[in-house]
């Protein structure tokens, strides 16, 4: 019997845990190496961590694909010496060491854990579809350098030709985990109105950047709700060490998204649940969501709380699901259409659990920071939110304006094609107000299709469900292209109904152009992005309240 038969046998299973282990190998290292390295006193080991982690994920996984029926001891025991070995070439430190051994026995846990529960569509794939698998192999290939570049970049922010939009300035100095770290500082600290303007000076445009704490990144705003600070505490022992707090945070951030994908697919993919789990990795290494990792932003993590926990009420886990869909909506408050999805569907348990956790989570909140929080975001923030007042500058900037998804950001865009308004936001004003009116109806139209036909399939579900969280995003009078996570997400869920080859070009034509800025002029930009943004609009509005379908697109 060949050695490598374990890889013979089933090649398309083992070649996909291949490259599940060598995208989250880096990962893993990266997020635990500046953070032990700022708890020992260590300097941290930089890009060579990312090297070291793909050998070892590579060896590992041969070693798994190459032999079986090896004992659970004898494989760590293997795992660990092979990180020592590695981790000692590449001359890392002791918190390297630490961090390449976890990456080791996470690739050792993946190989003998993942083979077997993959679908058996899998299964002679490559003979069924030999061009298509040539593609993928390369799109595969792609994504672990994109993957492993940002990582680089995660241990060493000096290295910008590494981040994922090399050239891009702005990328190379924004990081949306500035506001929650400061912001869960300045509330531990007690300060009058955590939310106050000149708490958080920023421009778009900075000649000479101030040197801060967080340097060499811009300080961001904080517009969040008091619980969500409650997630910062995860970062509180690192509290004065930012880069190591970037760095654990891009770790929990791309474990989440990992977590929530391989769920998505399984629990909403159906009988053809191979598709968007085959289709997770690439989308996990796309520019959208690699920059939602790279800027640390929490929207990826609060959907797929969203998302799961609407899943968890669906299959009778009321406690998790109202405690995730509470955590979701404390954090970002647009997941609450999902209350009145809930209510609407008379599902007054979940309604209740939801209730409750979210209450807790108050508590939680007030104990932790007392009652100044809450009371100013809702007497200071929340009108400057709704005013518009708290995003002046970033509607006024023609970048920004350009690349805005929001529909109340049209009046700004028309600014750059020439046609001056006396009052811009009022015309936004109105417009938000429809645009939330329509959000409301689909989201009590689509509760009461679902409601009345039981039959629909989990896959029908969570399209909606998706389609809901990117609709109500985008009432944010500024929602930039990270907003459309859900959807691209429910992009690769929909892959379950395609059955032509036009329907699959033309949703591969969609993610394509709701992921790329064309090098054109601004104006140019500003047409194109506004062109996708109808489109995207028009078919989350379709996936809402479309008839459900059985599982498989029947």
């Amino acid at each position: 019997m060949s050695m490598f038969t374990p890889l013979r046998s089933r090649p398309e299973r083992w070649l996909f845990t291949a490259l599940v282990a060598v995208m989250l190998a880096p990962i893993v290292s990266q997020a635990l190496d500046r953070p032990l390295s700022s708890l020992l006193g260590e300097a941290p080991g930089g890009a060579p961590i990312t090297a070291a982690a793909i050998a070892i994920a590579l060896c590992g996984w041969l070693f798994g694909a190459a032999k079986g029926g090896v004992r659970l001891a004898v494989s760590v025991a293997l795992a660990l010496l092979m990180a020592l070995g590695i981790g000692l070439a590449s001359g890392v430190t002791s918190s390297g060491a630490i961090a390449l051994g976890t990456a080791s026995l996470t690739v050792l846990a993946l190989v003998r854990w993942l083979p077997p529960r993959l679908p058996p569509a899998l299964d002679g794939l490559f003979g069924r579809h030999r061009a298509l698998t040539l593609v993928y192999v390369a799109a595969a290939l792609l994504s672990i350098v994109q993957v492993g570049r940002v990582s680089v970049f995660m241990a060493d922010p000096t290295r910008t030709d590494a981040q994922v939009v090399p050239g891009l300035e702005f990328l190379e100095h924004h990081s949306c985990l500035t506001a929650y770290v400061r912001g869960g500082e300045l509330a531990k600290d007690r300060v009058d109105n955590l939310y106050l303007a000149d708490r958080w000076p920023s421009t778009v445009d900075l000649e000479v950047r101030p040197e801060t704490p967080f340097s060499p990144f811009d300080v961001d705003a904080f517009f969040y709700p008091p619980p969500f600070l409650l997630l910062a505490e995860l970062l509180a022992p690192l509290r004065g060490d930012f880069l190591a707090q970037r760095a654990a945070w891009f770790g929990l951030n791309s474990l989440l998204l990992a977590f929530g994908l391989w769920i998505g697919a399984r629990a909403f993919g159906g009988s053809r649940w191979h598709r968007p789990l085959l289709l997770a990795p690439l989308f996990f290494a796309s520019l959208p969501v690699l920059t939602i990792l790279q800027v640390g932003q929490a929207q990826a993590a609060v959907v797929i709380a969203a998302v799961l926990g609407m899943l968890a009420l669906e299959v009778g886990r009321p406690a998790i699901g109202g405690f995730a869909l509470a955590l979701a909506t404390a954090s970002k408050v647009s997941p609450g259409i999902f209350g009145v999805v809930l209510l609407v569907q008379r599902r007054w348990r979940a309604v209740a659990w939801t209730a409750a956790c979210g209450l807790l989570l108050l508590l939680l909140a007030w104990i932790a920071y007392g009652s100044d929080p809450l009371i100013s975001w809702i007497t200071y923030a929340l009108p400057r939110l709704g005013s518009g007042e708290a995003f002046a500058e970033m509607l006024n900037h023609p970048e920004s304006a350009a690349l805005n998804l929001s529909p109340s950001g049209t009046p700004y865009k028309l600014a750059l094609l020439g046609l001056e308004l006396s009052d811009p936001w009022s015309i936004a004003r109105g417009v938000n107000t429809i645009f939330t009116l329509l959000v409301i109806a689909l989201a009590v139209i689509g509760a009461h299709r679902h409601r009345s036909d039981r039959g629909a399939s989990l896959t029908s579900r969570a399209l909606g469900w998706m389609a809901l969280l990117f609709l109500t995003a985008l009432r944010s009078p500024f929602a930039p292209a990270y907003v459309a996570f859900a959807f691209l997400w429910a992009l690769t869920i929909l892959s379950v109904e395609v059955k032509t080859r036009r329907v699959a070009a033309g949703l591969v034509c969609l993610f394509v152009a709701a992921t790329i800025l064309p090098p054109i002029s601004l104006v140019g930009q500003m047409l194109f992005v506004s062109f996708v943004e109808v489109i995207t609009i028009g078919m989350a509005i379709w996936l809402v309240a479309r008839r459900p379908v059985a599982d498989g697109g029947e």
